[in-house]
């Protein structure tokens, strides 16, 4: 019966069909036929064909079903939901399907999945589904700040800094913070915030006496001796930066950098980065700190700052070569 109502529906002009398969035979026609459906009807069957898909995704990056299952699901909306498990796996899937988004660099999809994946989330999400919940605002926090949402990066940003259950879960929206600080044109502000964040960390900075030409001279002395004890070979492969802390102290360091570029209260920025690297090894960094110190170095002595710049150019390649065996 069903295929005879559809063959009447290609003989009255209102679907195509070809290779046994039936479509509309204009998108207004879907749209006219979509409409007369109730809307809570709509958001019912929505709910239903997205949650029939489920079974069938691979869990593969790149899954196709995994985004149409997803669109379905958030057409549906969280008041679609029947059982308390299945807000988890919406929420879930939208939190794989952002994370796909974000590799194709579409920023603002991500985004809008991760949102939804937020709406999603129960009461009491926090203390329930508590490494979902964080995944799912930082990335968000994240992908708007790279949309230059700020207004949304303070709200996703707020939550996190008051239900996060330590510091170290708070690092990223605070980095996020702090950057957007400084897209706003309020360098102090960021600054302050970067020099808080480290402090908290364990790595103390202090500008004031370096912005002199003297305390330059001194950081730069003071660094050459330090790399002197290394050789080229011996930098180049040193050990990968693992520690978690001290990778997001890393990222601050070279936000403040970023802030700190035209004075000269960044080379004691750059040495900070390069002392940190050859404690804990090299992040990406990493060749920051090289860059800024042989830019400056090569003001008092032009063959040593020659060196140095050619050493980050060294550890920069060694840094893209170990990344693709990450």
């Amino acid at each position: 019966n069903i295929l005879t109502n559809l063959d009447e529906a290609v003989e009255e002009g209102l679907l195509d069909k070809k290779d046994g398969l039936y479509h509309f035979s204009h998108d207004r026609i879907q749209e006219a036929a979509y409409n007369m459906i109730k809307f809570l009807d709509r958001r019912h069957f929505h709910f239903k064909y997205g949650m029939a898909l489920v079974p069938l995704l691979n869990g593969q990056k790149g899954d196709s079903n995994l985004l149409t299952a997803v669109n379905q699901l958030n057409l549906a909306g969280p008041e679609s939901v029947q059982e308390k498990s299945q807000n988890i796996t919406v929420a879930d899937l939208n939190l794989q399907a952002g994370k796909q988004a974000m590799e194709m660099s579409d920023f603002s999809a991500a985004y809008a999945y991760f949102d939804n994946g937020i709406s999603f989330l129960r009461k009491k999400h926090w203390d329930e589904h508590y490494a979902l919940s964080l995944e799912l605002f930082d990335l968000a926090a994240g992908c708007s700040l790279t949309n230059g949402d700020f207004v949304s990066l303070k709200l996703l940003s707020g939550q996190v800094i008051a239900r996060g259950r330590s510091y170290e879960d708070k690092l990223n929206v605070l980095y996020f913070v702090t950057c957007s600080l400084a897209s706003s044109f309020k360098l102090p502000e960021s600054i302050e915030k970067g020099l808080d964040v480290l402090s908290q960390l364990g790595v103390e900075l202090e500008l004031g006496g370096s912005g002199t030409s003297e305390g330059v001279e001194v950081c730069v002395e003071g660094t050459k001796d330090l790399l002197s004890t290394y050789t080229y070979d011996e930098l180049l492969n040193t050990r990968r930066m693992t520690d978690s802390t001290m990778i997001m102290a890393m990222k601050f360091l070279s936000t403040l950098m970023i802030g700190l570029a035209q004075t000269s209260s960044a080379t004691q920025v750059a040495q900070q980065i390069i002392q940190l690297s050859l404690t804990h090894g090299m992040s990406h960094v990493s060749p920051l700190g090289f860059v800024q110190l042989g830019s400056y170095s090569q003001a008092w002595r032009y063959q040593w700052g020659i060196q140095l710049r050619e050493t980050s150019s060294f550890v920069t390649g060694q840094i893209r070569v170990q990344r693709k065996c990450w």
